[in-house]
Formats: C-alpha cells, sequence, structure tokens
C-alpha cells in the first residue's frame, strides 16, 4: 500500500466521525464539507499532505475555511471577474489552537492511526466548530469583526491578518465596513501604511503588493472606504 492510499484511508477514517455532524467527503475524503444551518455558507476542513512521506508517516495537514457562494457571484459582478474564490477566510487547524509548532502534522501511518484519528477528530470539534457556529449569527459576527477584526479565538494571532472588506460589504454595508476598516488600521498600527498605499495606488492602479496586508488596502480603496484622520 502507497502512501497516497494510507492517506486516503485515514482521511476517510475521519470522516466517519462527522458524518453525524452533516458533512459530506469529498475529494476522496480529502476534503469535508457541509451547508450551515443558515444555508448562507459552506464549512470547509481540508486535508494536506507532505511530499516526505513513507509508510511509518503520513502526513496530515488541516485547514479550515468559510465559503459563499453568494459572496463569489457578487465578487464576479463587482470587479468584473472570472478570478475571484468564495472563500471568505482560510487558516491552518494549527493556528486556532495551542498546539502551534507542536503538531501541525498528524500521522495517518496505518499502525498510528488508531490514536491520531481521535485525537484529531476531537480537536477539529473543540476548536473549529465554535468558530463555525459564529457564522449561523450574521448580526453578531459582523459587530464582532468591526469591533475586534478576524479575531477568530482566543488562540489565533490576528495580527498582519487581511480584514474581510467583501464579507463586510456584501453582509452588512459600506458604513460596517469603513468602520472595521478604521479599527483595523488603528488596531494593527497600520494607518500610516493605509494612507502610504491610497497615494500609490491613486497614482498607479497597478501598485504590487509590498506587505500581505496590502490586499486589505486594495479592497478598501477599490470600494471607496474612508481612512479616517
Amino acid at each position: 500500500m502507497n502512501t497516497k492510499e494510507i492517506f486516503n484511508i485515514g482521511c476517510n477514517k475521519i470522516h466517519e466521525n462527522f458524518i453525524d455532524f452533516g458533512f459530506k467527503a469529498i475529494k476522496k475524503g480529502q476534503v469535508l464539507k457541509k451547508s450551515s444551518d443558515n444555508r448562507l455558507f459552506d464549512f470547509v476542513i481540508t486535508f494536506s499532505s507532505s511530499s516526505k512521506n513513507w509508510s511509518g508517516s503520513v502526513a496530515v495537514i488541516p485547514y479550515i475555511s468559510v465559503e459563499s457562494k453568494q459572496l463569489k457571484k457578487w465578487r464576479k459582478e463587482k470587479y468584473n471577474s472570472e478570478d475571484v474564490s468564495a472563500i471568505i477566510f482560510r487558516t491552518s487547524l494549527e493556528s486556532i489552537t495551542p498546539l502551534k509548532g507542536k503538531n501541525n502534522e498528524w500521522n495517518m501511518a496505518i499502525n498510528n492511526q488508531e490514536n491520531s484519528i481521535p485525537k484529531l477528530s476531537e480537536t477539529i470539534k473543540k476548536y473549529v466548530f465554535p468558530i463555525f457556529e459564529k457564522f449561523e449569527n450574521i448580526e453578531h459576527l459582523l459587530r464582532e469583526i468591526t469591533q475586534n477584526g478576524l479575531q477568530l479565538n482566543e488562540h489565533f494571532n490576528s495580527k498582519n491578518q487581511n480584514l474581510p472588506i467583501d464579507f463586510l460589504l456584501y453582509y452588512g454595508d459600506l458604513k460596517t465596513a469603513e468602520v472595521a476598516f478604521n479599527n483595523y488600521l488603528n488596531t494593527q498600527k497600520l494607518k500610516g501604511r493605509a494612507t502610504s498605499f491610497y497615494k500609490k495606488i491613486e497614482e498607479d492602479k497597478n501598485t504590487s503588493y509590498g506587505n500581505m496586508t496590502d490586499i486589505t488596502m486594495k479592497k478598501a480603496f477599490i470600494n471607496e472606504l474612508k481612512i479616517q484622520s
């Protein structure tokens, strides 16, 4: 049995622990997906692996994301582009747990699955499910993001994370997005950089990104969000 087959077996065994929660397995079990109760979002758990696998060590690296088909459609129309995504946010499981730097890879080797699968499944339930649950109450989530940015939980470091501007605009409104943007700039101490980026992009619409957070600046500029003095 090769490592790819072992990996797929592990993924499908993980899925067995999530069937009762409404998750369906796609892509040979490498992706688990379910619709939110409010039917607005897709909750997605993705399992990546490693090119360094061997029979005694088959890595499973979990990621989580929340997606919106309606938001993707809005993005296509808003930005007049087919090159848009349904993703609102995506991050590793490790980044929302206390396990940072300790266990970002779960070993799904056959002789380790009985030990690792229950632990991984419980970790997902403990740390991922509460984040997914936030998206069942849009009004509360909009207030939370406006005040605190994309602070998924106490273990997630939101520093240098991009603000989900499109999400705030589509599910909220321009005022909500603008308040959230300025709170974000103040919290992350990015007001000076944002002002500078705005000036650069006014001169050249194809200004390249210097930092990852320039993605937020460009989205804010395109949507005419004002930087408060």
